[in-house]
């Protein structure tokens, strides 16, 4: 019965990423000066294509526009570095507090802190299974945490191939760095905390 359910959940897991889109995975963080150089890959799933076109005209993209290319929006991007996101050739980036977003998802977006969208708007299709490199941008920060993006690709498979499908998750990004300050706050609290954890100890023997 255990082997049956964990088979039922590696298919249900097999099935959501055949339905994927295109995910944004961080590859690496290397020192830069003083910043950080955050690299990005693009996988795209086996049953999508990306498909080149204009950088969409409004934030909200609608499912139903067939204008755009193929994008995907980095969320929160901490510390970015004015001037720094770059694409491989083809794609164009755009860096703004309100990022580009399929309107059929909700991402959640700081308004105080910018998003990385690029977009492809140059070449032929890239098919299902392809993995796109060279998707960067620098951040005055080198800790990861999670952020949440959106993309869009075209379905090439079945009765819907040709249709426009859209995905939300989460991928990785910098989180600010705390102050010395803050970091000698929180050193001294637990110094303190650790003293009158000790203190309650001696005191029961």
């Amino acid at each position: 019965m255990k082997r049956l359910s964990m088979f039922c959940l590696l298919a249900l897991t097999l099935s959501t990423v055949a339905m994927a889109n295109i995910i944004p995975t961080n590859t690496s963080v290397t020192p830069l000066g003083a910043n950080f150089t955050w690299n990005y890959s693009f996988d795209v799933a086996t049953d999508q294509n990306v498909n080149s076109g204009t950088v969409a005209s409004s934030f909200s993209v609608l499912p139903t526009d067939p204008l755009p290319g193929g994008f995907v929006t980095i969320y929160d991007f901490d510390g970015y570095v004015a001037g720094s996101c770059a694409g491989p050739a083809g794609w164009t980036c755009l860096v703004q507090n309100t990022g580009f977003t399929p309107s059929d998802t909700l991402p959640t977006d700081s308004a105080s802190v910018v998003n990385l969208t690029w977009f492809y708007t140059l070449g032929s299709p890239i098919l299902g299974g392809a993995t796109v490199n060279g998707f960067s941008a620098v951040s005055n920060y080198g800790l990861p945490e999670q952020v949440g993006f959106t993309s869009r690709g075209w379905r090439n498979q079945g009765s819907q191939s040709g249709t426009v499908t859209d995905n939300i998750g989460l991928t990785t990004g910098p989180v600010p760095t705390p102050e010395p300050a803050t970091l000698a706050l929180l050193g001294g609290g637990m110094l303190a905390g650790a003293i009158r954890l000790r203190s309650r100890w001696t005191a029961k023997q």
